[in-house]
């Protein structure tokens, strides 16, 4: 087999990996923006309820509370946002890892290829030099 028939394939393994760590960066990206909306809801959150309640009336503070409710509740979905950017997160560095694996699998076939025919190629030349030299060993014995 001829080593360069290998080429299309490291072409698309290549490509493989550089799709695989662009989707990656990407869900890495979108990982990072969840939890910084997360870190934002929370110091907002933590701010909010800090705030002293006062004199207020009873409406006001019935306002306070559920207010206070939606902002956790917006947290803990925002934290479900997160787990799911996470889990996008890992698979596409599962997916980048394999598809590294697999590119360095096919580029050592390859290069073992391209080794085993330059090996078969030396070892045929060594031979036609070493049937040259036994040719010219026996002309000159005949001559002799």
């Amino acid at each position: 087999m001829d080593p360069r028939r290998f080429d299309p394939l490291l072409q698309r393994a290549a490509a493989r990996v550089d799709d695989a760590a662009q989707s990656f960066a990407q869900s890495n990206g979108q990982l990072d923006r969840q939890r910084s909306r997360l870190g934002d809801l929370g110091r907002f959150a933590s701010e909010y309820h800090a705030i002293p309640a006062g004199n207020t009336d009873a409406a006001l503070l019935a306002n306070r509370r559920a207010f206070a409710a939606r902002v956790d509740d917006v947290a803990k979905q925002q934290q479900q946002h997160v787990e799911h950017a996470r889990v996008l997160a890992e698979r596409g560095r599962e997916a980048l890892v394999c598809a590294r694996r697999e590119s360095e699998a096919l580029q050592k076939l390859a290069a073992a290829r391209r080794a085993e025919v330059a090996r078969r190629a030396d070892l045929r030349q060594q031979r036609e030099l070493d049937d040259l030299a036994m040719r010219r060993f026996m002309t000159r014995e005949q001559h002799e």
